[in-house]
């Protein structure tokens, strides 16, 4: 297995007081458990808030977790020296949201694409120079342009740059996170088209976080949904159609029809999505759930089985079903 995460928790604290003491916590991840294996694409999605950008942090340590582990390609994320981790990330990239902000503006194309190689020694003068070339032609631009500067781009060509430099080490994982939610449409297909051809010819593994489902869909081999900082429902992307949580359910009927013959049968969402700083007990979906029923308020649903590389975390599963099937 290339990643695995295992019970990951992360709390942010919310100070106060006249000595800015915490007095409460955010909980934006709490309790994740997933794997990539090579190659692979694993989907992330959930509405905002749910703690997917934060999870993706958590994957590259960005961020260190409270609680739980984190291990890639044998090597645990964790414990890791700050020299371990340094190697390691020639592994494992991220793409940012911000086609923007995240380029830094005072240097040009070049030495942004660059700068992964600098970094990690690789490669001199010249030899570089061809490096970044063959990378820019690589994501859809033309070499020539490694002397402007990011503000000279498009949103779209931005995101290429950002591609570029996640590519430059030639890692086996590439986290990323909501890479087109920034940009127009019509460009978003071609980003998506662009990171799966990279996939196809670099055997890339993706950790993909969208916040749109039918987007996830497109690029997934598997999709792990999330809602309030948990995994409630995993499954293979071609049974999404089949999934079986409320919530999952929920965001699909959310996704326009072209048709207009089909309908949804799934109610859409009603109330806000809970604090995160106070969970409700039990099944963190009940309080916007039609099924729930009085156990949903006082026991957590545990992710089980639903068939082969399906699993969610649902007691109503049956309720649920009944509504979907013809």
């Amino acid at each position: 297995m290339l990643l695995e995460v295992e019970n990951v928790i992360k709390r942010f604290p919310v100070r106060g007081g006249f000595l800015g003491k915490p007095t409460a916590y955010v909980h934006a991840v709490n309790g994740v458990s997933l794997h990539v294996k090579g190659g692979e694409t694993l989907g992330i999605v959930g509405e905002s808030g749910c703690g997917k950008s934060t999870l993706a942090r958590l994957i590259v340590r960005l961020l260190a977790p409270d609680a739980g582990a984190i291990r890639f390609d044998g090597q645990d994320l964790v414990a890791c020296s700050r020299s371990a981790l340094r190697a390691i990330r020639r592994d494992l990239q991220i793409v940012f949201q911000d086609p923007f902000g995240s380029l830094n503006p005072r240097m040009t194309v070049g030495d942004i694409v660059a700068e992964p190689l600098v970094i990690h020694d690789i490669g001199a003068g010249g030899e570089r120079r061809r490096r970044v070339e063959e990378l820019l032609t690589l994501v859809g631009l033309s070499g020539d342009v490694a002397h402007r500067y990011p503000h000279e781009f498009s949103g779209g060509q931005r995101q290429r740059i950002g591609i570029a430099r996640a590519i430059a080490l030639q890692p086996k994982c590439i986290v990323a996170d909501e890479p087109v939610s920034a940009l127009d449409v019509s460009v978003q297909g071609e980003v998506l088209n662009l990171l799966m051809d990279l996939q196809r010819t670099l055997a890339i593994a993706y950790v993909f976080i969208a916040h749109d489902i039918k987007v996830v869909a497109q690029v997934s081999h598997r999709i792990a949904v999330m809602y309030l900082g948990q995994i409630v429902e995993e499954l293979p992307a071609e049974k999404l159609l089949e999934a079986r949580h409320p919530y999952t359910r929920a965001l699909l009927a959310a996704v326009p029809i072209a048709d207009p013959t089909r309908r949804e049968r799934a109610a859409p969402l009603g109330g806000d999505v809970p604090s995160p700083i106070t969970l409700p007990p039990g099944c963190p979906f009940h309080p916007r759930c039609k099924y729930r029923e009085a156990n949903c308020l006082t026991d957590p649903p545990a992710l089980l089985p639903q068939g082969p590389n399906h699993r969610a975390a649902c007691h109503y599963v049956d309720k649920v079903l009944a509504d979907i099937l013809p």
